[in-house]
């Protein structure tokens, strides 16, 4: 049995440390329980850094409001949202988090979830945001000759 348990376990292991995304867990009260190894190479921080302290340390202020919301309607069924969190190098940079409610016997336990760096995504939307206004104020200045 203890065999087959550590054979789970490391199957499972290797599962969470082979993926790009970052799985994620919290307790009742939204502090990390559980931050997979890969937000060392996207954040910059250790695991150990982020565990038992809530997301509200590493969000800029302007989206707590929106993260507590996020969690807070969060239930059974996968929830997403987009946000900056704040690098160990001080930097913004964007991320998705897709997570759901985890509940033991009717009673709320937490928050479990995944993390998505879209960061390069988000920086390729503004590129393409900005060149469409450019190219709207010249076509505008062509218009008026």
């Amino acid at each position: 049995m203890q065999k087959k348990l550590i054979e789970s376990e490391d199957k499972y292991r290797s599962l969470i440390e082979s993926i790009y995304d970052i799985v994620f867990s919290t307790d009742d009260s939204y502090k990390i329980t559980f931050i997979g190894p890969q937000i060392k190479s996207i954040l910059g921080y250790d695991p150990s850094e982020m565990i038992g302290n809530s997301f509200e340390k590493f969000i800029p202020e302007i989206f707590n409001k929106n993260l507590n919301s996020f969690f807070k309607s969060t239930n059974t069924k996968r929830t997403t949202t987009e946000i900056q969190i704040i690098t160990k190098e001080n930097k913004p940079i964007w991320i998705r988090i897709s997570a759901n409610q985890k509940y033991q016997n009717n009673t709320f336990e937490g928050i479990n979830g995944i993390i998505t760096d879209i960061n390069a995504q988000k920086l390729a939307e503004d590129e393409i945001t900005k060149k469409n206004f450019e190219i709207a104020q010249n076509e505008s200045m062509l218009k008026s000759i």
